[in-house]
């Protein structure tokens, strides 16, 4: 009986070995380049599956109760097929977009699933950076990414923004990660004056002035994503250079679908002096506490041959102080004026204009961007002006070979920036440190006296000779400073695809510019 029911069973096996049939076929993307490795099975089967080999070509067998062949690759869509008793099936897979969430441009370009990576990385879009727009993409990331570090130059209009991944990592350098756009490593230098940069300015020179870093000349309307890349792992592909980590800036591309887009994004953002030092206002200006001298009619004369407010008690009697066409002196109230610097700023406003042009037809694709961007700093009179115009075009030449190129140039105009340190010429300073309690700014908005020379509250006594040239409103208007900066950078790629999952990709880039 036992012998009865092997034989059986082995009977029972073979039918169903003799009952399979043997499909065979080729697999291909949608534009037909054959594709290996392609997971292919029976559905409801688990032991029935097979890979294409590398010219995309398949043979398996199925069941005798299987009806549907599910082809599944990655990056293309899951597609099922019936057999309906047909031994040859060729199948035309079609691309999948994968979320940005899923996939990041790692070194060199390179796209990975974050799952695969063993390095950590970190990613924003685009539109983190530009819904809110920073004249310097660096303050962009500012609370968006882990372990990052942004020290911005605040107040400071178009001033310099630092970036530390992970802290400092040496005394011997600047610690500043790479930044690398469209898979080309940009200069990110510190434009700032050697006397601002080591901060060696003094009252007899000007000041040191903070013209930004180089990063800022990335505009935050081309930015299609930002992947950072934390620590040596991830940035071995850079070396020495990528120590301190790598900031990979994505642009935005061509549209790849045919016709014409255009777009077009406009913002406005506000800036306001808000912090500022704690002044007493109970003494006014002098040396000492009996610090008057008494004039031939009888009044009270202010010491106005010193920048200190330690002298008498602000107590609103009648005092002689400066003013007058030939500063001969007014009678005010001996009052202070709690607010006289805060009220010199004024609203910062920042506009921003952007329009994109993209279109496509079967073999080139283009963008086209301009963005104006028009700041006005919270000191009176200052300003930056930016021009950013990028181009990307790229054209396939035949199946196998596409060449592209991604252009940029900026344009930067900056009036009036604020200088630092002691200098005579920095207007923060002067106002804080070198003008008395008592003093008030709007008398000072009439800045020349009958000659054009400089009208200044300090002088030699009431007359006519001037001892420090500190009058913001000169400055302002008078003294101000000015700077040009013109950029191109961009680069010039070509890719030949050997066979598919294989391509061999080549890059030229450059980034110059001059400032005046």
């Amino acid at each position: 009986m036992k012998k009865f029911v092997v034989l059986l069973a082995i009977l029972f096996a073979g039918l169903q070995v003799f009952a399979q049939t043997t499909v065979t076929g080729t697999v291909s993307d949608a534009e037909g380049n054959p594709l290996p490795g392609v997971n292919i099975w029976v559905k409801g089967f688990s032991n029935a599956g097979t890979l294409s080999d590398v010219n995309g070509k398949y043979s398996i067998a199925v069941p005798e109760k299987g009806t549907t062949l599910v082809f599944s690759f990655i990056g293309m869509k899951t597609q099922e097929v019936a057999i309906n008793n047909q031994t040859s099936i060729n199948v035309a897979l079609e691309s999948e977009d994968i979320a940005i969430d899923d996939v990041v441009v790692t070194a060199l370009g390179i796209e990975r699933s974050k799952k695969a990576l063993g390095y950590a990385v970190q990613d924003i879009s685009g539109e983190e950076v530009s819904t809110v727009k920073e004249t310097n993409v660096v303050n962009s990331l500012s609370g968006k990414i882990a372990g990052v570090q942004i020290m911005g130059a605040t107040g400071n209009i178009g001033g310099s923004s630092r970036i530390l991944i992970r802290g400092a990592n040496t005394i011997a350098s600047n610690n500043q990660p790479l930044f690398v756009v469209d898979g080309m490593p940009i200069d990110n230098s510190n434009y700032a004056s050697y006397t601002q940069a080591y901060g060696n300015g003094n009252s007899d020179l000007n000041s040191g002035r903070d013209y930004g870093n180089a990063a800022q000349d990335i505009n935050p309307d081309d930015i299609e994503s930002i992947t950072v890349l934390k620590g040596p792992n991830a940035a071995a592909l850079y070396g020495s250079r990528g120590a301190n980590g790598v900031i990979l800036i994505t642009t935005k591309k061509g549209s790849k679908a045919k016709g014409l887009g255009v777009s077009f994004s406009t913002g406005l953002t506000f800036g306001q002096a808000y912090v500022f030092p704690d002044l007493q206002n109970k003494y006014g200006g002098g040396r000492n506490a009996n610090d008057f001298t008494v004039g031939p009619d009888g009044v009270d004369q202010a010491n106005v041959t010193t920048d200190e407010s330690w002298g008498p008690v602000l107590d609103g009697h009648d005092v002689r102080q400066w003013g007058g066409p030939n500063n001969e002196g007014i009678i005010r109230p001996w009052v202070a004026h709690p607010d006289n610097y805060k009220d010199f700023f004024q609203l910062g406003l920042t506009f921003d204009n952007n329009i994109s042009i993209t279109g496509a037809t079967e073999n080139t694709s283009i963008r086209l961007s301009y963005t104006r961007s028009d700041q006005k700093g919270t000191i009176p009179k200052s300003s930056l002006k930016r021009n950013n115009l990028s181009l990307y075009l790229e054209q396939k030449l035949g199946e196998k070979f596409t060449v592209s190129t991604d252009i940029n140039y900026v344009n930067t105009q900056g009036r009036g920036r604020p200088s630092t340190g002691a200098g005579s010429d920095n207007i923060v300073y002067n106002m804080v440190i070198w003008s008395q309690r008592q003093l008030d700014l709007e008398r000072l908005k009439d800045y020349k006296y009958p000659d054009g020379s400089q009208r200044t509250w300090r002088t030699s006594g009431f007359g006519y000779t001037n001892v420090r040239a500190n009058n913001p409103y000169w400055i302002v208007n008078e003294d101000y400073q000015n700077d040009e900066r013109n950029r191109i950078f961009g680069n010039l790629n070509f890719k030949w695809d050997i066979i598919s999952g294989l391509s061999l990709k080549g890059r030229l880039g450059q980034d110059w510019y001059a400032d005046r």
